[in-house]
């Protein structure tokens, strides 16, 4: 799993890609990967869908604001919940339970692409 980011050239907002490499899709035997987080309201079918890719992984490319977190975490199968591997931190929900953190900068420039894997 990893998260790749890439900010627009006034930084206000950043494309991110989201992966679900092929060997943990194929250990979790991944059928169907939505990730979900605050910027949905932590609905289900409100999530993002990734799409399966030629080589069994799973990815995703979004665009969101920029200058504030994100908490998130893959729903497998609509089944499974798991963070992603190398996110920019992780955070406690409060029910001891930790969900993946995604730490968007505002105002930085387009060369200043990031990747946390």
């Amino acid at each position: 799993m990893s998260v790749v980011k890439n900010y627009t050239k006034t930084g206000s907002k950043c494309r991110v890609t989201f992966k679900l490499n092929s060997e943990l899709a194929r250990r979790f035997h991944a059928e169907q990967v939505v990730v979900v987080g605050d910027f949905c309201d932590w609905a289900r079918e409100k999530g993002l869908k990734m799409k399966v890719l030629k080589d069994g992984s799973f990815s995703l490319t979004t665009t969101l604001p920029s200058g504030r977190d994100y908490h998130f975490k893959y729903l497998i199968n609509d089944q499974l919940w798991e963070n992603d591997e190398a996110p920019d931190d992780w955070v406690n929900d409060g029910s001891g339970n930790y969900n993946s953190l995604l730490h968007l900068e505002e105002g930085l420039p387009a060369t200043d692409s990031l990747a946390s894997a």
